[in-house]
């Protein structure tokens, strides 16, 4: 383990979650005009600009394997479902599962950024209850009311979008094989979160986070699963900065006949073998990025 400031691990997940409090602040504290905001219904949980790495002519084609059909579709129409990310309101068994867990977090700095990710994905439940205590007009209460309806369905989508932008850049890099950037504190932190993230915020994950058994009364896993999502990117993210001069990272070049994009299992597959990096170097790997070699991508069963 290598020794750091408390701070310096963190920078990872303190830079992303400011940026969704700054977020929150500008959608419901100021409360412009919901109409003229956009309502992100289609909320894709892998990024369109990732998926259309593998497009040609905008067309890619994907295996569903519960049908076991292989059928040709567009970024926009995959791995999205309504609202994914909207927020819910939590009861008082959520908050308290969510506290033990993050309690675990063996650094301060990370327990306090994590709950207050609680607080923030709360904040419009919060308020709806200060807007009942209040003496407003209808209208204005039917506008603010709205407002923050809005910031509970979009906010999450906003929040990743916000995140994928800024390595957008970094993901043109590395089709060209360069892998430069990491070696910038600044954008391996961008980098690094957004690799964690990418892995944690899946329908998959999701699914799973809320099949997990539990016994505080009050408690519904369904409820608190996009949360703890971010909790364990956050948690990742953080220790992948931590050691991030422990490992080398490595481009491992996809030449397979079908030239599919590499899968997350099977990322964490090859880190435990040996591969090359980008400077000629033979050894292990734990950022290891795939690129594809073929201009037509199919997907394996």
């Amino acid at each position: 383990m290598l020794a750091h400031e408390p701070s310096d691990t963190c920078k990872v997940a303190r830079a992303l979650h400011l940026a969704f409090l700054n977020l929150l602040t500008i959608r419901v504290c100021i409360a412009e005009n919901v109409v003229t905001a956009p309502n992100y219904k289609n909320q894709h949980y892998v990024w369109r600009h990732y998926l259309n790495a593998w497009a040609a002519d905008g067309t890619f084609c994907c295996y569903r394997h519960k049908d076991k059909k292989l059928f040709p579709t567009r970024a926009k129409s995959v791995a999205n479902e309504n609202y994914f990310y909207e927020t819910q309101e939590l009861t008082a068994g959520d908050l308290k599962f969510l506290d033990d867990f993050i309690g675990r977090a063996t650094e301060e700095e990370l327990r306090k950024i994590n709950r207050e990710y609680v607080q923030l994905t709360q904040l419009s439940f919060n308020l709806r209850k200060r807007l009942k205590q209040t003496d407003l007009a209808p209208g204005a209460r039917v506008a603010i009311e709205d407002e923050l309806r809005w910031a509970e369905k979009n906010l999450g989508e906003r929040y990743h979008t916000g995140i994928e932008n800024k390595c957008s850049d970094i993901l043109e890099s590395l089709r060209t094989e360069n892998d430069d950037f990491y070696n910038d504190e600044v954008r391996a932190v961008d980098f690094i979160y957004f690799l964690s993230l990418q892995y944690f915020r899946t329908a998959k994950m999701r699914d799973g986070l809320s099949k997990i058994p539990t016994d505080v009364p009050g408690h519904d896993p369904r409820r608190t699963a996009n949360i703890l999502n971010h909790t364990h990117a956050t948690n990742v993210g953080a220790g992948l900065y931590r050691e991030r001069r422990s490992y080398r990272q490595a481009l491992v070049p996809n030449g397979s006949g079908g030239g599919q994009p590499v899968s997350a299992p099977r990322l964490a597959s090859l880190s435990n073998q040996s591969s090359t990096t980008s400077s000629g170097q033979s050894g292990k790997s734990a950022l290891i990025v795939a690129r594809s070699t073929m201009a037509r991508p199919s997907v394996q069963p």
